[in-house]
């Protein structure tokens, strides 16, 4: 069977529940740290393994699951994450695909989404909301967490009960699709107001 090894070096079987933490700051990776306690894997960013590191936590890097790809987009958007993430748990032969692979699933995303700024300055944010709009085609089998507020709640449910419900996932998925459209709904304005002005709507070097 195919393992994976943490930054200590020790092997993690597959089948454990995996978490990936995305630029989640301190308080953030406080309150799901405990979670590791009970068996989950954490796959974190460097951001947030910084603060993994300073509590003691053991956890993976986006690296060395995304395949060693050093941009930071391309780690996010590998096919080696999208994989964890969009295979179906119900499709056992799938499941099998992706374990012989040496890859496993991703139950939970916990990502820190940067809203506004300048619309032709979006670079990694546009990955990180392309990243979760992927996460919640399978809802089902995934928790997507990008409002701080939520994040007692998914780690007091799962606590109790050991995972999150699929009301849970389908209503923090909901918000996925009212925190992004409002976004770029706000983008949108601000572009059409620049192009209405005579005012460069993209960067050269996208043009």
């Amino acid at each position: 069977m195919n393992t994976s090894t943490n930054m200590n070096g020790k092997s993690i079987q597959p089948g454990n529940k995996r978490m990936l933490l995305l630029q989640v700051g301190e308080e953030g990776v406080e309150v799901f740290a405990p979670l590791a306690k009970k068996g989950w894997v954490i796959i974190a960013d460097d951001k947030s393994a910084r603060f993994l590191r300073k509590l003691g936590v053991e956890y993976l890097s986006v690296e060395q699951i995304a395949g060693g790809f050093d941009a930071f987009s391309l780690n996010l958007l590998s096919s080696r994450l999208l994989a964890g993430i969009l295979t179906s748990r119900d499709d056992e032969v799938a499941m099998r695909s992706l374990f012989n692979k040496g890859l496993d699933k991703i139950d939970m995303i916990v990502v820190s989404l940067p809203m506004g700024g300048d619309p032709m300055v979006e670079g990694g944010n546009s990955t990180l909301h392309s990243l979760v709009l992927a996460a919640t085609q399978n809802i089902i089998g995934v928790t997507i967490v990008i409002d701080s507020e939520d994040y007692r709640d998914v780690v007091k449910e799962i606590l109790s009960s050991g995972e999150n419900s699929f009301e849970t996932r389908t209503n923090l998925g909901v918000k996925v699709f009212y925190q992004l459209s409002s976004h770029y709904f706000s983008l949108a304005n601000v572009a059409k107001f620049q192009l209405e002005r005579g005012q460069p709507v993209f960067s050269p070097s996208v043009q």
